[in-house]
């Protein structure tokens, strides 16, 4: 990790104009050169849904949920697929459905949310063999009813064996709030009481935090206001390789940003005309894959394709 990086941001110089989630900036952005790859069609023609893209830990496979054509609506839980980023094979990995997924820096555990009846849980799975290994139950007002649900669940930043730490975003009475577990001794504590985001990405040391609109240091307090921000829905992605460098897809746009924390430079790339509403750096922090949906009916977004994007 690059420790004038992290004092940088501590410190709280990184100044960027925060703008809300309805209104575009007025400056026009440097536009990224590179080239799009089509790995998994969704759209019109096919009438499929790939969403939830997520990398390997080597870069050579990217995993994500695939509904089948007129099985479900865009965005039900479906089972995991895999597709192999040299030749665009793909595996179906899991016959359960399965919701939106995070897979670890190490590669080798998938994280999940499911829903039932009673109780709902936040799943474990092991990626050799794709078999759940532990269980959470979260934390009584994250439970998926009329005035609490689970938004977002991300592995830590940080690559270590060691390190066994995820972390869930759940709101309640529309205030959402951050909770940390350790998946060794299965501790569960709030550590962000209001996130004012249904979005967010754990960073550097595991002390800089993206939410939507800011940029948080949980160990001094101190907020970076940033001007980039995701719609109600969309993600924040920290690069693996430049903990520098926060990628932000806005959701219901047709722009992606990369964001310079270091410059305070703000770049951008698109896909196609169509609405960016996932992107994920590769572990070498070079590649990017990216969930792309159609508007099919008036502001109806559904139908994901995952594309990778290559910058020059």
């Amino acid at each position: 990790m690059k420790s004038s990086k992290v004092l940088l941001l501590s410190l709280g110089l990184a100044i960027f104009f925060m703008c809300g989630s309805s209104c575009k900036p007025e400056v026009e952005y440097e536009v990224i050169p590179g080239t799009l790859t089509l790995l998994v069609p969704g759209g019109i023609e096919s009438d499929a849904s790939a969403t939830s893209p997520c990398w390997s830990s080597d870069g050579s496979v990217i995993y994500y949920t695939y509904q089948e054509p007129q099985i479900a609506p865009y965005g039900f839980p479906a089972p995991v697929w895999s597709v192999n980023v040299a030749d665009s094979t793909r595996k179906k990995i899991t016959d359960d459905e399965i919701g939106k997924i995070d897979i670890s820096r190490q590669g080798n555990l998938c994280v999940y949310y499911k829903q039932e009846y009673t109780d709902d849980w936040i799943i474990i799975m092991e990626t050799e063999t794709w078999t759940p290994v532990d269980t959470i139950l979260p934390v009584e007002k994250a439970k998926h009813s009329k005035l609490g649900d689970i938004c977002e669940i991300r592995f830590s930043y940080e690559y270590s064996d060691s390190n066994r730490i995820l972390y869930y975003l759940y709101s309640e009475n529309g205030i959402t709030h951050l909770n940390r577990v350790n998946l060794d001794d299965s501790t569960d504590v709030m550590i962000v009481e209001d996130c004012h985001s249904v979005n967010f990405a754990p960073g550097p040391g595991d002390t800089l935090f993206a939410f939507t609109g800011a940029i948080v240091n949980l160990n001094t307090g101190e907020k970076i206001v940033t001007e980039i921000g995701p719609g109600y829905e969309g993600s924040l992605d920290w690069n693996p390789a430049d903990p520098g460098e926060l990628l932000v897809a806005g959701g219901i746009s047709k722009e992606a940003y990369v964001c310079d924390l270091d410059s305070n430079k703000i770049r951008m790339f698109t896909v196609n005309d169509e609405m960016i509403w996932c992107a994920k750096y590769s572990p070498d922090g070079k590649r990017i894959a990216v969930e792309s949906l159609l508007d099919i009916s008036e502001g109806n977004f559904e139908r994901g394709s995952i594309w990778i994007f290559d910058p020059e």
